[in-house]
């Protein structure tokens, strides 16, 4: 840390440059006469500003924060519970994964598919590896070319729910 304390501090120097016609000023140069970038004292009266401001609004009366905390109950429930759609042409089953690309799909032996997706619950991508030697309840779409392209790992609930309907 002491040789931080060593290094000179950087700032633009305006004394020695005025405006004159014809020679652009820098971004810094422009920010500073526009006073958006407030050297010193003046930043010093902006954060104080700002933390009165936020202390009015969440400390004292803390209606920010009771209505943030209102809103994440009601949001996080509702996300939560997404629903998620398959392709009309997706296929049930259990699935064994073994060492990529092969695998056990309802007792025969499968083949996945060079860029297969694999999605969790959540909908988000999981790399073949993680799931190698796990027994799932997915549900699947085949390519062209007889290799599984895209499998969604299913919960026991989303696989009664879409075995119901097919």
């Amino acid at each position: 840390m002491r040789f931080l304390e060593k290094l000179p501090l950087r700032r633009p120097r305006l004394a020695a440059r005025t405006a004159r016609p014809g020679v652009p000023l820098s971004p810094t140069e422009r920010l500073v006469r526009l006073e958006l970038l407030a050297p010193g004292a003046q930043l010093q009266r902006r954060r104080s500003v700002l933390r009165r401001l936020l202390t009015l609004l969440v400390g004292r009366r803390r209606l920010v924060g009771t209505a943030a905390l209102a809103l994440d109950v009601v949001v996080v429930p509702a996300t939560a519970a997404q629903i998620r759609h398959f392709p009309d042409n997706t296929q049930l089953g259990r699935i064994r994964f073994g060492a990529f690309p092969m695998a056990m799909l309802d007792g025969r032996a499968i083949r996945l598919g060079e860029h297969v997706r694999i999605l969790n619950q959540k909908n988000t991508v999981v790399p073949p590896a993680s799931v190698q030697g796990r027994s799932l309840l997915v549900a699947y779409q085949a390519s062209k070319r007889d290799d599984i392209a895209t499998i969604w790992i299913l919960s026991d609930e989303e696989f009664r729910a879409l075995h119901r309907r097919r």
